[in-house]
């Protein structure tokens, strides 16, 4: 295993500053962000420096957009999840079809949409 030091999130960019240390751009890109140390597999460092290399982005920021990636994939997961346990239930599945007939209903109601 290997350790990576992980920028902890302040709101604001973040880049890697002189020397390699990361910094965050909402201080004025001067003051050191702290950060967690994170132990991974030398394969998956070696992948973050690929995907870094390729994009021209940090291997912090490779990280962050791939957990947000995951996060959005577990988050459609667990929806599918809830409409095929509701989709076993007849009644529950009549009740939310006839929900979606009523909010179809809005789609004329005559106001129109302003470009």
């Amino acid at each position: 295993m290997e350790a990576l030091r992980v920028p902890r999130r302040s709101g604001g960019g973040v880049a890697a500053g002189a020397g390699g240390r990361v910094v965050d751009r909402d201080l004025g890109g001067e003051e050191p962000m702290s950060g967690v140390t994170v132990r991974v597999l030398p394969e998956t460092r070696e992948q973050l420096r690929e995907l870094a290399a390729l994009s021209g982005d940090s291997m912090q920021t490779v990280l962050s957009k791939a957990l947000e990636m995951y996060r959005r994939q577990q988050f459609l997961d667990q929806a599918n999840q809830a409409f095929a346990r509701l989709r076993q239930d007849p009644e529950a599945w009549a009740s939310e079809v006839a929900e979606r007939a009523d909010w179809d209903a809005t789609l004329g109601d005559g106001v129109r949409e302003d470009r």
